[in-house]
């Protein structure tokens, strides 16, 4: 998973320096093993536990090993939602 950088900004447009930054609980998922198909995909932002999986780099790039069960769940986008009805 790529990892989503964390906001510096508060919605209240505060900068937040060093240590007011939380660990970013948002990722992307790049890629999945071959018990995780069917539940997740590709391309789909998730969220996960402050200190869940391993921090590797690939190819130069800095990613996140997790399970599948450590996943809390998807981020769906706003749009989708509103056509399902949800508000």
């Amino acid at each position: 998973m790529r990892v989503v950088a964390a906001k510096e900004v508060s919605e209240g447009g505060i900068v937040l320096t060093g240590g007011a930054i939380e660990a970013p609980a948002e990722a992307v998922i790049v890629s999945l093993g071959p018990g995780a198909h069917g539940k997740y995909a590709a391309g789909d932002t998730v969220i996960y536990p402050k200190y869940a999986g391993t921090e590797i780099t690939f190819d130069g790039e800095p990613l996140l090993v997790v399970k599948a069960s450590e996943i809390i769940g998807v981020v769906v986008p706003a749009e989708p939602m509103a056509q399902a009805g949800v508000r």
